[in-house]
């Protein structure tokens, strides 16, 4: 490969006498080609100013040898990934080594909003690790502190999506509103293609995909979804209750967390059975 510096000169005020002064940390030289030049062109030439001068050498050859071999690791991870999926289990090897050269590895904190209900899904997602809570949307009646009720739009959680999963095929694919909003609950890591990098795949590849996808939760009924908000909101009201019975209880025996003695964590000898 031709060298160069990652130093460059500016070319308006450039003359053949202009030199840059390599120090610690600097590199010089090019792994790829340069276009319209041949290679060992000479654009720049270093020489040293001391005899003790260090260098670490790499080869254009162990370059392309190691990327390759990256390039190979990673797309044997897809692979790996791809192969148990339902969507893809009637699919030939070469497909799916066609398909996996365009994902991307992606990794999303917890309790981050990945797609909202009737929204474009950004990205088709295949959980490698990690969980999401999928939710729909309801109208239901919400309890007021005056004892009335109105109609409310709630978020139900109907499912959760874990490791050998996926969503937003088919958002992705034909461009139709996802039927659920996904929270990340832990960290995932996940392989995407994005509605943009979609584009640039095989056709044939996307319409097998889209064949064999399925709308994310698409199974979920409306009443199931009415007995799971009911179910949950009869957990919260418990949840609630008990919280409001502890603190009673913790009031008449004169018991004020964070304050006094209960402001000091127990020791040993002050819990029942502790030895």
């Amino acid at each position: 490969p031709t060298p160069m510096s990652r130093q460059t000169i500016d070319k308006e005020n450039s003359t053949d006498g202009d030199e840059i002064r390599l120090t610690p940390g600097d590199l010089i030289g090019t792994l790829h080609p340069l276009s319209n030049k041949q290679i060992n062109s000479r654009i720049l030439t270093a020489t040293t100013e001391s005899s003790n001068c260090e260098f670490i050498r790499f080869s254009s050859r162990d370059f392309q040898r190691i990327s390759t071999q990256i390039r190979q690791r990673q797309l044997a991870r897809k692979v790996q990934l791809l192969q148990p999926l339902p969507q893809f289990k009637m699919w030939p090897q070469l497909s799916i080594n066609r398909f996996a050269e365009s994902l991307q590895w992606r990794h999303i904190d917890p309790d981050t909003i990945v797609t909202n209900q009737g929204q474009l899904s950004p990205f088709m997602a295949f959980i490698k690790s990690g969980s999401c809570h999928v939710l729909r949307k309801i109208v239901a009646m919400h309890k007021l502190r005056n004892g009335k009720r109105e109609e409310r739009l709630k978020q139900v959680i109907i499912g959760k999506l874990t490791a050998g999963q996926s969503f937003g095929e088919i958002s992705v694919l034909i461009h139709q509103p996802i039927s659920c909003t996904i929270v990340t609950a832990t960290q995932v890591e996940c392989a995407v293609v994005t509605l943009e990098e979609a584009k640039s795949i095989d056709p044939i590849l996307c319409s097998m995909l889209k064949h064999s996808s399925q709308p994310t939760f698409a199974h979920v009924t409306e009443k199931e979804i009415a007995e799971k908000y009911s179910q949950q909101e009869a957990q919260r009201e418990w949840e609630q209750s008990k919280h409001k019975l502890m603190e009673e209880s913790l009031y008449y025996c004169g018991v004020t967390p964070g304050e006094g003695k209960w402001s000091n964590q127990p020791r040993n000898h002050d819990i029942p059975n502790s030895t």
